[in-house]
């Protein structure tokens, strides 16, 4: 579990290792089997507040998109882990 606060993401360097840890955290809950509904929902919420603080800061420095680039492909994971959760959800 990745535990960050947007005000310590200062530069570059500390969103882009909230990032990676993000990354992480997202296969973990994609893979989980107890309480991944809640998992998924929670990394989903980490991964919306980096982008947005990264989205911010873009507008003085072009750099942070690359903490984005870097945690888009996990998002689009967990999308489709909520996605199949709920075709399960149906198909009981």
């Amino acid at each position: 579990m990745v535990l960050f606060d947007l005000e310590d993401i200062t530069d570059v360097a500390t969103a882009q290792e909230a990032a990676d840890g993000l990354v992480v955290e997202a296969i973990d809950a994609s893979e989980a089997t107890r309480r991944k509904r809640q998992k998924v929902r929670s990394c989903t919420s980490k991964i919306k507040r980096l982008v947005k603080l990264c989205r911010v800061k873009m507008a003085t420095d072009k750099a942070y998109g690359g903490p984005i680039k870097t945690v888009k492909r996990s998002f689009e994971m967990l999308e489709e882990e909520r996605g199949e959760m709920d075709v399960n959800l149906f198909g009981i």
